[in-house]
C-alpha cells in the first residue's frame, strides 16, 4: 500500500472518530466531519484498486485449486 493512500484512510479515519462527539456538540461541524470522512475514504478507492491490478492478486484470491 502506498503511503499517500494510508494517509487518506488514517484520515479518514480519524475525521469519522472525530465526527461522533461534535455532531453531539455542534450539529453542522459534525456532519462536515462525517462528509469530509467519507470524501477521503472514496479517494483511496481507487489508488486500492489500481494496487489490486498491478500486483495481479484481485483474481487469484477468488480462484479456487483444482484437485488432484
Amino acid at each position: 500500500m502506498r503511503l499517500a493512500t494510508l494517509c487518506l484512510l488514517i484520515g479518514a479515519l480519524v475525521l469519522g472518530f472525530a465526527a461522533v462527539p461534535l455532531t453531539v456538540m455542534f450539529m453542522p461541524v459534525g456532519v462536515a466531519c462525517c462528509l469530509g470522512s467519507l470524501l477521503l475514504a472514496m479517494l483511496a478507492v481507487p489508488d486500492l484498486s489500481r494496487q489490486d491490478r498491478q500486483d495481479g492478486t484481485l483474481g487469484e484470491t477468488y480462484q479456487t485449486q483444482p484437485e488432484a
